[in-house]
C-alpha cells in the first residue's frame, strides 16, 4: 500500500513507464493508429495514474464495423482475457456518452491492463469525469494543491501523445486549507 507521497509518485511513475512500454514499444497505440487519428487521453495524458488503466480516443466514432475490426486486431496481438462493447448511440440506460465504447483486460508482462477504447465523439469524450480519489492525491503529492474540479481536455492527436495544455483546472486551494 503507498503511504508517503514519494511512494505515490514512484508508483504513479512506473505506471506510466509499463503503459509506454505497451503503448510504444510493443504496438497498441500504433496498431489502433493504422486505422485513422487517434489519441490518447485520460490518466496517462495527463500523468496521473493511479493503476493500469489506459484509455484511447479512436476515429470513426460511428463506424461500428472497423470499431469491431480493431478489438479483433487487439485481441489477436495481445492476450486479451476480456472484453465488452457498448453501442450508446442507442443504449442510453448508462451514463455515458453517446458513441461506442470497448472496454479490454488484456494481459501486459504479468499484468492486467484496462484498456478502454472510446469511440465517442471528440467534445463527449469522457475527459472531463471528476478525478478519481487517488489520481487526486496524485495532483496534490505533485504539485500541493488540492484540485475540486475535473480533467479538462488536451491538444493531440495523430498517433502520438501530447502533453496536456490545460492542468486540471479551477477552484484549487493550498492542502493546508480546511476541506468542504
Amino acid at each position: 500500500m503507498v503511504e508517503t507521497d514519494k511512494e505515490f509518485l514512484d508508483q504513479a511513475a512506473g505506471l506510466r513507464g509499463e503503459a509506454g512500454e505497451l503503448l510504444d514499444q510493443y504496438g497498441l497505440l500504433s496498431g489502433i493508429a493504422s486505422y485513422g487519428l487517434t489519441e490518447v487521453i485520460g490518466s496517462y495524458a495527463l500523468d496521473l495514474m493511479t493503476w493500469r488503466d489506459i484509455d484511447i480516443q479512436l476515429p470513426d466514432e460511428r463506424d461500428v464495423a472497423t470499431f469491431f475490426r480493431i478489438g479483433v486486431a487487439t485481441a489477436n496481438r495481445f492476450e486479451a482475457t476480456m472484453m465488452s462493447y457498448a453501442n450508446m448511440f442507442i443504449r442510453t440506460d448508462q451514463d455515458f456518452p453517446s458513441g461506442l465504447y470497448r472496454g479490454i483486460r488484456l494481459l501486459h508482462r504479468g499484468q492486467t491492463w484496462k484498456v478502454d477504447l472510446w469511440g465517442t465523439v471528440r467534445e463527449n469524450t469522457p475527459r472531463k469525469r471528476a478525478p478519481s480519489r487517488s489520481s487526486g492525491r496524485l495532483w496534490q503529492a505533485r504539485t500541493g494543491w488540492r484540485s475540486c474540479e475535473s480533467r479538462t481536455p488536451y491538444a493531440g492527436g495523430g498517433s502520438t501523445v501530447k502533453e496536456p495544455t490545460t492542468a486540471m483546472s479551477t477552484m484549487r486551494w493550498p492542502t493546508t486549507a480546511s476541506p468542504r
